[in-house]
């Protein structure tokens, strides 16, 4: 038997319940159906978050490059932003355990959460 635990907490207090908020936001019976959002493994290992941002009004010109890095003391602690201004997409990939960073930066940078300063 399984316990419903969804509404001892705010949704919004988490991080994916922000995802889950900006998702439901966009959805409007076209946009889901043409990419969305895709969260994938990838073989480094790590993870690959993209989001399509056609249509939602996506600052031209902006910065996600600057959260990209390499810890070089360490193999498994990177991130590379990157947005595709003609495709309106944001792509985000990153080390096994910067998941949960990864969609925060890339929620505060379409607006669904305030700025994520630290790494």
């Amino acid at each position: 038997m399984t316990q419903d635990v969804g509404n001892k907490r705010s949704k919004h207090n988490s991080t994916l319940g922000a995802l889950e908020a900006w998702y439901r936001s966009n959805c409007d019976g076209d946009w889901e159906h043409q990419g969305g959002l895709t969260i994938e493994s990838v073989d480094n290992p790590g993870w690959l978050v993209t989001l399509r941002l056609d249509g939602i009004g996506f600052p031209a010109g902006a910065d996600v490059e600057k959260h990209s890095f390499n810890n070089s003391d360490e193999d498994d602690d990177w991130a590379i932003f990157s947005f595709e201004e003609g495709q309106q997409v944001l792509k985000a990939a990153g080390a096994v355990g910067r998941l949960e960073w990864i969609l925060d930066v890339c929620l505060a940078e379409v607006g669904a959460l305030p700025q994520y300063a630290g790494k």
